[in-house]
């Protein structure tokens, strides 16, 4: 991993940079002045989700995806403790994204996980279900090498 510098310092960086207080960012990019507060912290109370993520991004007229490789390097560094549903939803940004290094990078940080083996099957499932025309091979082959 590189040492880039954090999600939270990035938008902390952006906002500052931009002119924003977190009231008025919290009102053009709809996410709640308390989330904002708390994520935004040293240290953060709460964790940042895709969404909140995203929605930041957007408000910023910065593309999607822009922190996604910082996002997923402190998945990573905490990966023993970090949700599940944080992983699939950057799993599935990634992919929607094509931002297959990306997801390489996290598949690498779960390989000795042998809890994710079933949730990594069921995410590729889900997106076939849903019409994903996305190359799901990486997920397979994870799923494989077990």
């Amino acid at each position: 991993m590189t040492n880039l510098r954090s999600v939270r310092y990035e938008l902390k960086t952006e906002l500052i940079r931009q002119g924003y207080t977190l009231s008025s960012f919290s009102k053009i990019s709809g996410v709640n002045r308390g989330v904002l507060s708390s994520t935004l912290s040293d240290p953060p109370t709460k964790s940042l989700s895709m969404n909140q993520l995203n929605q930041m991004s957007e408000a910023l007229h910065l593309p999607v995806g822009w922190l996604y490789k910082q996002y997923a390097e402190e998945l990573i560094k905490d990966i023993e403790h970090v949700s599940w549903r944080k992983v699939k939803d950057l799993l599935t940004h990634c992919l929607i994204l094509n931002k297959v290094s990306l997801i390489k990078m996290m598949l690498d940080a779960l390989k000795d996980k042998t809890a994710y083996v079933n949730y990594i099957f069921e995410l590729a499932e889900e997106l076939i279900e849903q019409g994903s025309q996305a190359d799901l091979q990486m997920f397979y082959q994870y799923v494989l090498d077990y």
